[in-house]
């Protein structure tokens, strides 16, 4: 009759079974996760850096500060009796200082929205710039896929005695080199991918696999009056030299309250008013420009995918056709290679300018428009108070 096991013999085979099968386990789960993949929409990244953007989070504070500075400048005013008001410097605290700190709540706002415009905007062009970088990733290996298939061929070739031992080395270094540039590739997807990570606020190492496609859709079609119109409305720039405006011409009135031609003050305040208004129309032509511009290169975008896409169908089949030649030994393996990286550089093309396309697409999204002709309204029309 066999021996019964004791107690403490029972339980160390059981604990020792348990940790075996914890261990094996948790190795093939470590292998089997691998590292972690975030599905991520356009609409996803927006959102994330909505939430998580530093710059627009400084936006929103510095408006809130402009509003409680302007409620003191207002109370302020409000303290100073109107028969109090004897000199040009109490009648700019009256009605001059309140004015200016309205204006910097306007653009304190109007920042804030730009802020976010422009941060989105950005997002759109990290996370093209993402599928862009996968696009050329691509091309680099399809090109190394034509090499190899190069390689194949003249080794066969070489076997028979038809080519010299000279042609499969330069087919060699052709792979070699194509591999480089896959290699070269993965890093600029790599970086594009760490950019787009820090903007939208995820860990810089985070992998992403993007949902949106990069394709190219025509705009449909843009009213360039409609445009000009909502930029002269909305535009920063055209806000920023308005609101200064205003202010300059609010001082101009005070001035002339105290003062009469001749005076410095008056003078001064007169020509800040007429610079004022010189700053304004040329910021509307500036805006109108900028808003044409963009136009124009939006149309002259489409003109050359269109054509892009058509050098690229055609370069495809001439690689089809020189390949089936060089298999045939009818072509060099030079001849291979410079259409192969004909099509490479057709691709290439196209996809830079699909990419530019999606980007000014995004800039008539958001109407963000600038000139860069901004006239410093907000600091020279408070420097005074």
């Amino acid at each position: 009759m066999p021996a019964r096991l004791s107690n403490k013999k029972v339980t160390f085979f059981i604990t020792a079974m348990l940790l075996i099968t914890l261990a094996v386990g948790g190795i093939t789960y470590a292998q089997s996760t691998g590292p972690q993949v975030k599905e991520l929409s356009l609409q996803q990244a927006i959102d994330l850096a909505m939430a998580n953007n530093n710059d627009l989070k400084l936006a929103r504070i510095e408006a809130k500060k402009a509003e409680r500075d302007l409620v003191l400048a207002e109370k302020t005013a409000d303290d100073i009796d109107l028969d109090r008001v004897n000199t040009y410097d109490l009648g700019k605290l009256k009605w001059v200082a309140p004015r200016a700190a309205q204006m910097a709540v306007t653009l304190a706002k109007e920042k804030e929205q730009f802020t976010e415009k422009s941060t989105k905007l950005a997002v759109e062009g990290a996370y093209y710039n993402v599928l862009k970088a996968q696009k050329m990733l691509q091309i680099k290996k399809d090109t190394l896929n034509y090499a190899k298939d190069q390689l194949a061929i003249v080794q066969n070739s070489y076997q028979l005695g038809t080519v010299a031992k000279s042609d499969v080395l330069a087919v060699e270094a052709l792979v070699a080199a194509s591999e480089a540039g896959v290699t070269s590739a993965q890093n600029d997807l790599s970086l594009a991918v760490m950019k787009l990570n820090e903007l939208i606020g995820l860990d810089i190492d985070t992998q992403l696999k993007l949902t949106d496609k990069f394709e190219y859709v025509p705009m449909k079609d843009v009213n360039v009056a409609d445009e000009v119109y909502k930029a002269l409305q909305n535009n920063i720039e055209i806000i920023s030299v308005r609101e200064n405006q205003a202010v300059k011409e609010k001082e101009y009135e005070v001035a002339r309250k105290y003062y009469s031609g001749g005076v410095v003050y008056f003078d001064k305040a007169k020509l800040d008013a007429e610079a004022a208004n010189v700053a304004v129309n040329k910021q509307e032509v500036a805006t109108t420009l900028a808003v044409k511009q963009d136009y124009l290169s939006l149309k002259a975008l489409e003109k050359s995918i269109a054509y892009k896409q058509k050098e690229v169908e055609k370069q495809r089949e001439v690689v089809r056709i020189d390949m089936l030649k060089f298999k045939a030994g009818l072509l060099t393996n030079q001849d291979v290679k410079k259409s192969t990286i004909d099509l490479e550089t057709a691709e290439q093309g196209l996809t830079e300018l699909i990419y530019n396309y999606n980007q000014l697409k995004s800039k008539f999204k958001y109407g963000l428009f600038i000139s860069g002709s901004t006239a410093g309204a907000s600091s020279s029309a408070g420097a005074a108070y």
